[in-house]
């Protein structure tokens, strides 16, 4: 995504998919590069997405449930996150 090209938006175009192909020659790969640049973008290759619900109301205020216990999400930090992003009222599963 640095230097000559058009790699931002190759990567915005990456985000918005449910599958990667690397074409690659396979007498010069550079898959591994290839790779590294996609996950320090913050692209997940070969992982499942977060399984989260969010729906959102008018009012109520806003409620998070767990299926799963929470280990490395504090209480109230769910709830923080979500209303720095504008959701004051919903409920997130």
């Amino acid at each position: 995504s640095t230097g000559r090209g058009r790699g931002r938006e190759v990567l915005s175009v990456v985000r918005s998919t449910d599958l990667v192909l690397f074409l690659v020659d396979p007498e010069h790969t550079n898959l591994r590069a290839l790779i590294t640049e996609l996950e320090s973008s913050g692209v997940r290759l070969n992982t499942r997405p977060p399984k989260i619900v969010v729906t959102t109301h008018d009012r109520g205020g806003l409620t998070i449930a767990s299926t799963v216990k929470l280990t490395h999400l504090a209480g109230g930090l769910a709830a923080e996150i979500a209303r720095e992003f504008g959701m004051h009222n919903g409920h997130i599963v």
